[in-house]
């Protein structure tokens, strides 16, 4: 093996060092090096290594796995096809948490906030390792499958949760091929019936629970720092945007836009939990409400005095109390989340089409717009039916 520059015709030498040396066949092979001469010795050292393993039939260690990733993508590519690389055999010493660290890093990258890429790596990785999960070899389906499920048996967990550990899996291993898997084990994996035996099943808020809980709050004093005049323009916004806790937490004066024809909210991508932009349509009364509101604030400000994420229930059952709105009932619990579900639920109520609800509820699918956050009962459903045509053929008139 060498390290050497390329003198060209006009004396002068090439910039980049190049490296010379034989591979597991004999060949004697070239690839491009660094402009340092060291950083180029020590890339020679190591494909000189991954050429030793691959003469020996040996998989590369983690500490040369991750000397592999480091290298510049067109030298590995060279590597890979001279055969002294298999693409999917240089990740197989490395560890799944090695792996699920990389996974982590590029969620991150691609715009998730650190707190949700932290949770993907901890769901994923709980699972793994109850499975016995050392290396991506070791994943299988069925092993998977065992370990989540005795899992959420032993943490007592719903479906729902339990689906989100199994998610967290499949998204991984997904993200895994081809590049480092040859296919992809966990494509057929199922997770449960995510409605059956739910741990905290929430409810949708009638017409005039949701009324008595603004109005309570309006009149009720402060609770944890807010005011109840702002408590009761959270509750609206979120019973007629949509928008989650987190998400009216964030909003500053310039979200709102109050002047044009149709006044809407927008939420940044870094705050919504898709990532994406989002601008929702404001109703009149609201608009009313947010233009006194808002009035003396800079652009800059936050909009809403939101106590912490973990006072928000306090908040919100407190108000109930006030209210006389039953906290828990058969149907659910009415918690500040239940109040994106009552507004999925009027929005079914007042006849609006199935794909618009689910582009104002900014879901991935219409199946959780519709079985999830849509709550209607048996009166509700006589009330549709109602809306038929009737079929009944007029009888014919006697003398």
């Amino acid at each position: 093996m060498s390290v050497f520059q390329l003198k060209h015709a006009n004396g002068k030498r090439s910039r980049v060092w190049r490296i010379e040396f034989k591979d597991h066949r004999g060949f004697r092979r070239r690839v491009s090096g660094y402009r340092d001469k060291k950083e180029s010795e020590y890339l020679e050292r190591t494909i000189g290594e991954l050429v030793v393993c691959r003469l020996n039939s040996r998989l590369p260690d983690e500490r040369l796995v991750r000397a592999v990733e480091a290298m510049p993508g067109k030298v590995r590519a060279r590597l890979i096809a001279f055969g002294v690389l298999d693409k999917h055999k240089e990740h197989a010493a490395k560890s799944i948490q090695n792996h699920l660290a990389d996974y982590k890093a590029v969620l991150i990258a691609e715009g998730a906030s650190s707190k949700w890429a932290q949770t993907v790596y901890s769901r994923a990785l709980r699972i793994f390792e109850a499975a016995g999960c050392e290396t991506l070899a070791d994943i299988t389906r069925d092993r998977v499958q065992v370990a989540g499920d005795k899992l959420r048996l032993a943490d007592g967990i719903s479906n729902w949760t339990h689906n989100h550990r199994l998610a967290a899996c499949k998204s991984f291993t997904r993200w895994a091929t081809p590049e480092r898997m040859n296919a992809d084990p966990l494509a057929k994996l199922k997770g449960l019936n995510a409605k059956a035996a739910r741990k905290h099943q929430r409810r949708a808020l009638t017409l005039r629970e949701a009324r008595e809980l603004v109005v309570a709050a309006e009149a009720g004093p402060v609770v944890w720092s807010v005011s109840g005049s702002d408590r009761a323009l959270i509750y609206r916004m979120a019973l007629e945007t949509g928008l989650r806790a987190n998400e009216i937490a964030t909003l500053t004066r310039s979200a709102f836009d109050l002047s044009s024809a149709q006044p809407t909210v927008t939420v940044e991508a870094r705050n919504a939990k898709n990532r994406r932009v989002a601008t929702l349509p404001l109703t009149p009364g609201l608009v009313g409400a947010l233009r006194l509101h808002l009035s003396d604030k800079l652009p800059s400000a936050l909009a809403f005095n939101m106590p912490a994420s973990s006072h928000t229930a306090e908040m919100i059952r407190a108000d109930l109390t006030a209210a006389g709105v039953e906290y828990e009932t058969e149907e659910g619990f009415a918690d500040f989340h239940a109040l994106r579900h009552t507004f999925i639920t009027n929005l079914a109520r007042a006849g609006v089409m199935p794909h618009q609800a689910k582009r104002l509820a900014r879901h991935s699918s219409i199946t959780l717009t519709m079985d999830y956050y849509t709550h209607t009962s048996i009166g509700d459903d006589a009330l549709a039916v109602a809306k038929l045509p009737s079929l009944d053929t007029p009888k014919a008139e006697t003398a």
